[in-house]
């Protein structure tokens, strides 16, 4: 073939590529329009269906009439013995009878007893023995074992899976379960053999044939054992698996109090079994930790949410002054012995060696007490529970864990050795006191030190930014003075108080409205016996403070003297305490050690100052520096003032008994209180005020920085992670730079 045809067919070719490839962009783009389109009406058809689901949801009265109400009635007297339910546990068995996945928030002793303790003496005495004890077995049941009990048993057949880190009280339901000849069983490592794991995986396998009702198990059960999974898929398929009760859900949150890793593997039922509804069950979760747990479980968004009142009349709230050691337990025994003789009581500390300690001091002052936590062997603790329930041993001394199922509705106290290092904690564990309605007492000591303590093991978590927001409302509810305690434990669940009666009412709740009820019945007290509310302005120590710790960042700074080129100086809260204490004591003014302490703390409670944490191999390290704005403002203006700069209330004041007694004196008679602060210094909104919570909105955490593995040397990982508005910064140095 000659050149001269070969030319005008390449040609051809080539015009027929291009047009083909013209019409593949025509072809694509408008399969991009088609698409795009497409995408969109689905969009709209599913935010349609969610909109007429929600509004479904909202027109759901579970108050209202459903067709199981007659049986279910039947079954609260016949099975359970009782004529009514409790608050909310009629609403709760609806939405989870009408397969809807449930939240439900009940505070453990909050509500009304479905019956009585009289009514149920009366009916004991009508009935014989083996009738009284079955009573008495009925009436261990808590309100959170009624929600999937009830229903479980609603049915004919069909297997309620509950899933709990409780192994005691699974062992006591179980049993009493299979006491009144209903079939369950339990899964739990130590407690399960070989054996009885086979016979149990085969009554799973069919619970119409086996009669199989309730298989209790642990989270770790769940996550661990393939073979469990793969026995439960097979009644799922067989329509005989009911329903997934998991009891302390807010163990599946990453930033509760309670977090368990295996608890976010329970995000698997869902997957596996996506038509079983989910009932979570808690007695404590604030919104956010509502949230993050149906995130966890993979909760439908439309769940059944439902949630108690949390306050708790009964209890009164205290946060005493912690002394030595030596003085605290001698407050914490005489209170023991005197106001609560022979009444139960338990001690939370923050480790088994505080646990150790103070049952050792306890007990060399004449208190019937002992120590309890994981270090304890199985038996010894089993014998102190019994001993301690039994009323032979007046208090456990214990580390958090304890009290979490364990059903004594007659605490009268809950001594805090350290705060909680969460506001959430505190309220869980100060609610073991008092579940029988009675009056009960909850005390906390505190003291500056505890801060930086719980700060170090704040910052030694997954989530630090949530850790530390954690902590700082705990501090700031032990530093307020002009807000109800019970007050603040209710809006952390957004909840206000209802009208005060009663205790109440004569300032018993806590021991801030205490303060006030006495003061307002003797406002002429002598400045001797001044109220523990009164708060005295002290800004221009504040901006001194702030000033001189300024002043030896930038002095450090400049000599070079780092934290690997991350904190401006190695200044921690007691040498800043020291050096004001100087500065005080060369300008001849006169104020406590435990003031200026407070001081400090309250700086950094409200952010002025923040805080380094230096890890090495043995120990975490808390150093302070001043927030950078603040300390350039306090720098660049020798007449900085609070107003100016921007500094909260809670950092302009301090309790006016911690104030020496002739400058207190001195500050009431030309009008020194906080209410006469100058203007200049103190911004109107700031007075008299508790420093809010924050939203967290503000709360960046920068490089997160993982304390798994070490390095070659085998020190800490070297890293840096910084919260940018919480007033934390975590820094890992070497070792040879301490």
């Amino acid at each position: 073939m000659e050149p001269s045809d070969v030319d005008p067919s390449i040609a051809a070719l080539e015009r027929s590529l291009a047009l083909n490839r013209a019409r593949q962009r025509d072809l694509r783009d408008e399969e991009a329009e088609i698409c795009s389109q497409l995408q969109e009406l689905r969009s709209s058809a599913k935010q349609a269906a969610k909109d007429a689901a929600e509004a479904h949801h909202v027109l759901v009265d579970w108050t209202g009439t459903f067709e199981w109400d007659a049986t279910v009635a039947d079954l609260l007297k016949s099975r359970f013995g009782h004529d009514s339910f409790r608050p909310l546990q009629r609403e709760v068995i609806n939405a989870t009878l009408s397969r809807r996945d449930t939240f439900a928030i009940l505070p453990t002793g909050s509500g009304k007893s479905v019956k009585s303790a009289t009514q149920t003496h009366a009916l004991s005495l009508r009935l014989p023995h083996t009738a009284r004890v079955l009573i008495g077995e009925l009436q261990r049941f808590s309100p959170m074992q009624l929600l999937f009990q009830l229903p479980g048993l609603l049915s004919p057949s069909g297997l309620t899976v509950v899933v709990s880190p409780l192994v005691s009280l699974m062992v006591d339901q179980v049993a009493s379960l299979s006491q009144r000849g209903v079939r369950c069983a339990l899964l739990a490592a130590d407690l399960t053999d070989r054996t009885q794991s086979t016979e149990v995986h085969h009554q799973i396998e069919d619970p119409a044939t086996s009669g199989l009702r309730f298989l209790y198990v642990t989270p770790e059960r769940i996550a661990k054992s393939k073979m469990l999974v793969s026995k439960l898929q097979k009644a799922y398929h067989g329509k005989m698996l009911l329903r997934f009760a998991i009891d302390e859900a807010h163990c599946a949150c990453a930033q509760g109090h309670d977090f368990r890793p295996d608890y976010l593997s329970l995000g698997t039922l869902r997957t596996t079994f996506p038509e079983v509804p989910i009932l979570a069950l808690t007695a404590t979760a604030s919104e956010s930790v509502r949230a993050d747990v149906e995130r966890s479980l993979q909760m439908d968004h439309l769940s059944a949410r439902f949630r108690g009142h949390f306050d708790r009349p009964n209890i009164k709230y205290s946060v005493r002054k912690k002394l030595d050691e030596a003085a605290l337990l001698d407050e914490m025994a005489a209170l023991a012995l005197r106001d609560f003789p022979s009444q139960a009581g338990i001690v939370y500390t923050l480790s088994r060696a505080d646990a150790e300690k103070v049952a050792d001091g306890l007990q060399r002052r004449g208190v019937r007490c002992a120590p309890y936590h994981a270090g304890v062997d199985a038996l010894s603790r089993q014998s102190m529970q019994a001993a301690w329930q039994s009323g032979r041993m007046q208090i456990v001394v214990a580390t958090i864990a304890f009290g979490m199922g364990i059903d004594k509705p007659d605490v009268r106290f809950v001594f805090h050795h350290s705060m909680s290092k969460s506001l959430e904690a505190y309220y869980q564990e100060s609610g073991r006191a008092g579940r029988d309605g009675k009056p009960a007492e909850a005390i906390a000591w505190w003291s500056p030190s505890d801060f930086y303590r719980l700060a170090s093991l704040a910052c030694d978590t997954s989530d630090r930014a949530a850790a530390w927001r954690a902590l700082v409302g705990s501090g700031r509810f032990c530093e307020m003075r002009h807000c109800c305690r019970r007050e603040c434990l209710a809006s952390l669940f957004g909840q206000s108080l209802p009208a005060r009666v009663g205790a109440v009412s004569l300032g018993q709740c806590c021991d801030v409205c205490a303060a006030a009820s006495a003061e307002a019945a003797a406002p002429s007290a002598s400045i001797a016996h001044r109220s523990t509310l009164e708060e005295m302005d002290v800004s221009p120590l504040a901006i001194d403070a702030l000033r001189c710790l300024a002043e030896l960042n930038d002095a450090a700074a400049a000599e070079g003297v780092t934290d690997g080129g991350a904190a401006p100086a190695k200044l921690t809260a007691l040498k800043l305490v020291e050096k004001l204490a100087s500065r005080l004591r060369h300008a001849d003014a006169k104020l406590s050690r435990e003031a200026l302490e407070h001081l400090v703390l309250r700086l950094v409670l409200a952010d002025a100052i923040r805080v380094h944490f230096a890890f090495t191999a043995y120990s975490i390290l808390t150093y302070l520096f001043t927030r950078p704005s603040l300390a350039s403002a306090v720098l660049g203006d020798p007449g900085a003032t609070a107003h100016s700069a921007g500094l909260h209330a809670l950092a302009c004041s301090l309790p006016s008994t911690l104030l020496p007694m002739a400058k207190a004196a001195k500050a009431n008679k030309g009008g020194g209180k906080r209410k006469a602060a100058a203007a200049s210094d103190v911004p109107p909104q700031s007075r008299k005020r508790v420093l809010p919570e924050s939203d967290g909105s503000d709360f960046e955490v920068e490089q997160p920085m993982k304390q798994t593995g070490r390095d070659a040397a085998g020190g800490m990982p070297a890293g840096r992670g910084r919260i940018a508005s919480a007033g934390v910064e975590v820094v890992i140095i070497d070792d040879d730079e301490e």
